[in-house]
């Protein structure tokens, strides 16, 4: 029995950090919050018949036609609109999938690491035994494979994004800067042009996540010089 008071009692020796050190451990990932993308809740799908039975868009191909700008060229970016925000959409969804995979992945990873830990240290203390030898050198080679194979199937490791706040609308600037260019060249002012591709995007569906300020910052980084 100890007379010791508790607090002089000789507290239990945890394994030396050098020890935990050597142990072969797999690379856990980086923790990541899960990304909330609200903007994946909607899905674009073209419907080409929408736009043409619009009564504003025999306005808008009027005024189009005014400054001799082809239709066919003003549908093309259109249509390259719609699949370039169907694909960013799908990247989106299936970026998500994959960050809940990667939380399920981080906990597997861990939760190997601390039983790759007990073995490890079960095995040291019967290292003089030939076969504890064998299987410590034979599951340390097995776990530097496992690690490489690792690198290149985590879940991580094929995410498209690593934003953390709202993902925007990157597949719009090439589309405003395609309907800016077709405006600018046959001589339409930019206040108009602006409001022209505004009216254009929304007619096809984009009204959602297209607004005004958003078309005209677009317009001011088009003609902001590069250096």
């Amino acid at each position: 029995m100890s007379f010791l008071h508790p607090l002089q009692r000789r507290r239990k020796k945890k394994a030396s950090a050098d020890i935990v050190r050597a142990i072969p451990q797999l690379p856990v990932p980086k923790y990541r919050r899960l990304p909330k993308y609200k903007r994946a809740l909607h899905r674009y799908s073209l419907d080409v018949k929408t736009w043409t039975r619009h009564e504003r868009w025999a306005e808008a191909k009027d005024r189009w036609a005014q400054h001799g700008i082809q239709l066919s060229s003003v549908e093309r970016a259109l249509r390259q609109a719609a699949t370039a925000r169907m694909d960013y959409e799908d990247h989106l969804i299936n970026d998500l999938e994959l960050a809940k995979d990667e939380i399920a992945h981080r906990a597997l990873i861990r939760g190997l690491n601390r039983r790759l830990r007990g073995l490890f240290t079960w095995l040291r203390q019967y290292r003089w035994l030939p076969d504890a030898q064998v299987t410590e050198t034979h599951l340390t080679n097995a776990i530097s494979e496992l690690a490489e194979q690792f690198a290149t199937l985590a879940p991580h490791v094929h995410r498209t994004f690593t934003f953390t706040g709202r993902p925007g609308e990157p597949w719009l600037e090439p589309i405003v800067g395609q309907l800016y260019k077709i405006s600018r060249d046959h001589g339409m002012p930019v206040g108009a042009a602006t409001r022209a591709i505004l009216e254009i995007l929304a007619l096809a569906g984009h009204g959602d996540v297209v607004n005004l300020a958003l078309v005209k910052r677009l317009i001011r980084k088009l003609m902001k010089p590069r250096p």
